[in-house]
């Protein structure tokens, strides 16, 4: 009787023990698996753990602390934040240039914390539509940051109005601002514009930035300026306001109200002067910078100059197809290198004196009319 007693405790005994190692294994999982189940706060919508991507990948999470977070570029204008500092820190930039055969040289002021506030502006990785650009390039210019630097920069290259005791015309002044931004470096990159301290400081620019700083300069010495954008051609110039009272032989740019003549800025060329191509094409997108109201008197010069240039253009023509049928005369040929070398160098060039010296001693004024030698 007492063995039997003994063997049922024994038992009793041994099945609690079972129970207690099933109950201290409950929730023990195998090697390389996860006790999730669906619903599971800490598990996704199918089970499996946030961060690992499925259930059969065991790696863990990344640590919110590491994940870098690239934040969205902006769609419209933002303006500069200047951080103010205990001592202003300037630099200096200098430049030399060519304009009216002389040579010129100028050295300007670099805001450095103006600069380093642009290069850290959220605008240079701004993702802005066609459409809206020109509020962007007309912020752009007109952010109240930026009246320091037009205003330093400015009565700087004010100063070279008065060489050897001799004053500028304001035409010819318009003429050098314009000579002295197009030798500046230009930049093939492409990018949203950049401010232009920053074209200052890099001694290097795009066209569109080129032509925002000539415009705001333009402006700033009291001109009536704008800055043109053409979506068709990919391109940007500089703009100046002109009055016409009956249709001139060259092209003038309209937003309607306003006529405005093409100011190159990514080479050196004549105030006015276009590139070919430009005299049909769709007027462009048209930002006014500034309230100027000063133009330039010269454009009935540059008119004729370009009037020239297109008959002998036609005339080279005119005489490869005499060439061509074994008409050409030695007098052909003659005017043939004469126009080919007048127009290489008006095109070229940014002294408007020389352009119609060039003109009037070509061959052109022995052939055909000659609208520059009147």
């Amino acid at each position: 009787m007492a063995g039997v007693f003994s063997r049922r405790v024994l038992l009793s005994w041994g099945i609690v023990l079972v129970l207690g190692i099933l109950m201290l294994c409950t929730g023990c999982t195998a090697p390389g698996t996860t006790n999730t189940t669906p619903g599971d706060p800490q598990s996704g919508m199918n089970g499996t753990a946030i961060g690992t991507g499925s259930a059969a990948n065991s790696s863990p999470a990344i640590p919110v602390s590491n994940v870098t977070v690239t934040p969205t570029p902006p769609t419209r204008y933002e303006p500069l934040s200047v951080k103010a500092v205990p001592k202003k820190t300037d630099e200096e930039r200098t430049f030399s240039f060519r304009y009216a055969s002389q040579d010129f040289s100028v050295t300007l002021p670099v805001n450095m914390t103006l600069y380093r506030a642009a290069n850290d502006s959220a605008n240079q990785k701004a993702v802005v539509a066609d459409g809206d650009l020109s509020h962007f390039y007309s912020a752009m210019i007109d952010d109240p940051a930026m009246d320091e630097f037009f205003n330093e920069t400015g009565r700087r290259l004010e100063k070279m109005k008065y060489r050897k005791g001799n004053q500028m015309t304001e035409d010819d002044f318009l003429e050098l601002l314009v000579s002295f931004v197009q030798q500046i470096r230009t930049d093939d990159a492409k990018r949203m514009p950049r401010y232009p301290v920053q074209v200052i400081a890099d001694r290097s620019g795009t066209v569109a930035e080129k032509s925002i700083l000539l415009a705001g300069l333009l402006a700033f010495h009291g001109y009536d300026s704008a800055v043109l954008i053409f979506p068709e051609k990919d391109n940007v110039a500089a703009g100046l306001h002109i009055q016409v009272q009956t249709k001139p032989s060259f092209r003038v740019f309209s937003d309607g109200r306003r006529d405005y003549i093409y100011i190159e800025t990514g080479t050196t060329r004549l105030v006015g002067m276009y590139p070919d191509g430009y005299k049909t094409i769709k007027d462009p997108v048209i930002v006014r910078t500034g309230n100027g109201t000063m133009m330039y008197r010269k454009m009935d010069s540059i008119g004729n100059i370009m009037y020239d240039l297109a008959t002998m253009k036609t005339s080279i023509g005119t005489i490869k197809e005499k060439q061509q049928s074994g008409q050409a005369m030695e007098w052909d040929e003659e005017a043939l290198s004469s126009y080919e070398e007048t127009i290489r160098f008006v095109e070229s060039t940014n002294d408007r004196i020389r352009a119609i010296e060039a003109v009037r001693e070509s061959e052109l004024p022995h052939h055909s009319s000659c609208m520059t030698c009147v």
